[in-house]
């Protein structure tokens, strides 16, 4: 079995230079109700894995996050601004798990779901 966050940098690899919507569901905490909803479109050039030395006992800090390179909109409930510092971050808190569709990719946290597809 391929571990989910190798899969989904190596699907994210075969992405570069193609143009990503990013759908994220955010989860109220401790519940699997769903309380912010973000869209990102996204000009993927680079993706890495950040990993930080020692865990977060407070849970700020995810582990381990996937960072996409590249320039891109977000759009929330408040309107729609430039990608902050040209990086989307997504942060690995808790078991991951990833679906493979055939042009998208779903990626569920504990504290979020992403819909990454080709646009």
């Amino acid at each position: 079995m391929i571990h989910p966050i190798f899969e989904l940098t190596e699907w994210l690899e075969r992405q570069k230079e193609h143009t990503l919507l990013i759908s994220k569901q955010e989860f109220v905490t401790g519940k699997n109700e769903i309380m912010d909803h973000d869209q990102v479109r996204l000009q993927l050039k680079d993706v890495s894995v950040r990993s930080i030395e020692h865990h977060d006992e407070d849970d700020y800090l995810a582990d381990q996050e996937i960072i996409l390179h590249g320039q891109g909109m977000v759009r929330t409930d408040i309107g729609e601004s430039e990608l902050p510092q040209g990086v989307y971050e997504i942060p690995l808190f808790g078991e991951v798990k990833t679906i493979n569709e055939a042009e998208a990719m779903k990626v569920e946290t504990e504290k979020a779901i992403y819909t990454i597809q080709v646009h």
